[in-house]
């Protein structure tokens, strides 16, 4: 029988060989830095380390296996750990789909059991933390059909190939310990998203500890404490509000396939949550420029943006705007009938798509290091701002004037999750994100400066 969650998914066979044969693990001597970052955006479950155990046709374990977003369900974002060279190799018998990426001075990394080909041609240059794959479970893995992510960490090769070149090393080990940063990823903790219909409004809507929705809102001079919306979350939240009094709240759900709930609030009391479908790989966020205009863009199961809209009576059907992006989009409207959405492409860049009330643009570059998704705010149709958290953790924004794109501002912090932004009046500007406490800490631009960072509450 299978055993699962002691270190892996085992075999009768190989539990009983590596209990009772006279084995011993390869000693793989190493001195390296820390290079790497976890290949992947999504949380995880490390299902089997580094020589969890020994296999009598493949030998000893000798990556690390991660279980990633919703344990089961299978493709996943996988990103390169660290820039270099990739070659994407035939599909192997024991290792699916797979790609070799070379980092110089004899470091290569391996990323088996890939749903698909992978993304990058052979020779291309990849960056950190650019989408190669999906997580799969092609080749051999035991029980068959486990999704998972299989990593090695190879040192001192002298080859580039689509073998075993060098040597593998645990990179979890203190003498070959090869995180960069701590934590050593760029996934996200669950964060916050903010909305408002006017100065004396604002409102923070978040995925609980236990993945239910809360809220909390300022009156304009106290704020409430935090209240819970149920449900059941399996992404971050959004709000918006259509005019004064009214809020829509949208989450990703539980369930296969991964569905939009929205909630309502019509200024006296809250809806129960509602079913709008879909397949998302990403949480939702949505904008407005009226009661009778309500529109919310997501990542679907192909990973190409799409949206919903709701017209005052009715729900459209999906409807594809292309791209491909590796984390929550977000969209703004910044006049009637102007939308404008965001999100971070398979490069890591920050994308942008505009609808100029008869049509869409095509998505163009913005730039920039993202490691989170993008949040967007306005105060009018000559002001736009886009928040992100930076390649050093940092909160970033970019400011559209209406005639031109600022350079990258840092906003200082140290970000655990995608930040967000609302307008809650002409020229002022509130910013909220997870700190590196696990707590919420917000930012507010007062018209001429900014406030530095400042607790706002712990995790509800």
């Amino acid at each position: 029988m299978p055993l699962r969650r002691g270190c892996f998914w085992l075999t009768a066979s190989a539990v009983l060989v590596s209990a009772f044969l006279s084995l011993e693990a390869p000693n793989a001597e190493a001195v390296i830095e820390p290079m790497y970052t976890l290949p992947f955006y999504d949380s995880f479950n490390l299902a089997c380390g580094f020589h969890c155990y020994y296999d009598p046709v493949y030998g000893w374990h000798e990556g690390v296996d991660y279980e990633l977003g919703v344990t089961g369900v299978g493709g996943e974002r996988v990103a390169a750990a660290a820039s270099g060279t990739a070659k994407p190799c035939p599909p192997s018998p024991s290792a699916g789909n797979y790609i070799v990426i070379n980092h110089g001075n004899g470091h290569r990394t391996r990323y088996l059991h890939l749903r698909d080909t992978p993304l990058p041609s052979d020779g291309q240059s990849v960056a950190r933390g650019q989408v190669i794959g999906y997580e799969g479970s092609t080749g051999y893995t035991v029980p068959s059909g486990f999704n998972h992510l299989h990593f090695e960490t190879r040192h001192a090769a002298t080859t580039f190939t689509c073998g075993f070149d060098g040597t593998a090393v645990d990179p979890y080990a203190p003498s070959t310990y090869m995180w960069t940063t701590n934590p050593p990823s760029y996934a996200v903790m669950p964060g916050p998203d903010t909305c408002s219909w006017g100065a004396n409004n604002l409102r923070v809507v978040v995925s609980g500890t236990w993945s239910d929705v809360w809220q909390t809102w300022w009156n304009g001079a106290n704020w409430s404490g935090w209240q819970t919306l149920l449900g059941t979350a399996t992404s971050d939240p959004s709000c918006v509000s259509r005019g004064t009094n009214l809020v829509d709240v949208f989450v990703r759900g539980s369930g296969e396939p991964l569905p939009l709930y929205l909630k309502r609030w019509d200024g006296s009391n809250w809806s129960g949550w509602e079913p709008l479908y879909g397949t998302l790989t990403s949480g939702p966020d949505a904008c407005s420029w009226g009661p009778n205009d309500l529109r919310v863009v997501v990542s679907g199961g192909d990973y190409d943006v799409w949206q919903k809209r709701w017209n005052g009576t009715s729900w459209s059907a999906w409807q594809s705007l292309g791209g491909s992006t590796t984390v929550d989009p977000s969209c703004v409207s910044t006049d009637v009938n102007r939308v404008n959405v965001f999100a971070r492409g398979s490069d890591g860049d920050l994308w942008q798509k505009r609808w100029d009330g008869s049509n869409w643009s095509g998505w163009e570059p913005l730039y920039g290091t993202l490691t989170s998704g993008p949040d967007a705010c306005s105060w009018g149709p000559n002001d736009l701002r886009v928040v992100v958290r930076g390649g050093d953790y940092d909160v970033w924004q970019k400011r559209w004037n209406g005639t031109s794109w600022s350079a990258w501002e840092s906003l200082g912090g140290t970000a655990t999750s995608d930040p967000t932004c609302v307008s809650t009046d002409v020229n002022r500007v509130n910013v909220f994100a997870r700190g590196s406490d696990g707590n919420l800490w917000q930012k507010y631009w007062n018209g001429s400066s900014w406030s530095g960072w400042t607790f706002f509450s712990s995790w509800p």
